[in-house]
């Protein structure tokens, strides 16, 4: 195994935990949609519980958006500022390290809000289930 192994894992694992975040977000939108009910509500028709855990989930697709929508600017520019300097497209550089920083802090914040939602939606169904 080498770096560029570790890295093909990595690009690999990380496109994948990104779709299963979107894919839990408009999942757990369904499921909220499906269990809405008329008991304690507040606005929208939904009870108190359904709309945290509508929040949490909003705000994961939310940070998802930010990470794709800074990545593709920061890398675009990168891509404009070395074409603007003559580069060719095979010449090799080093990108500068920070460029990532924001898409992994990004990228890892996006999972909490998910969890949190899914948590608050199970609470709201043994609730339901068991009141």
């Amino acid at each position: 195994m080498n770096r560029k192994d570790c890295l093909a894992a990595y690009q690999d694992f990380s496109a994948q935990r990104s779709n299963n975040v979107r894919r839990l977000s408009f999942a757990g939108i369904g499921a909220i949609w499906v269990f809405r009910g008329q008991t304690e509500t507040v606005s929208m028709g939904l009870p108190t519980m359904l709309l945290w855990s509508g929040f949490a989930i909003v705000l994961a697709l939310l940070l998802d958006f930010l990470q794709y929508g800074y990545a593709t600017v920061a890398w675009g520019g990168l891509h404009r500022a070395k074409e603007r300097a003559n580069l060719s497209l095979t010449e090799e550089f080093k990108a500068p390290a920070a460029i990532n920083w924001p898409t992994i802090i990004l990228f890892w914040l996006k999972v909490g809000p998910v969890a949190v939602g899914y948590v608050i939606l199970l609470v709201f169904l043994v609730h339901r289930l068991f009141a």
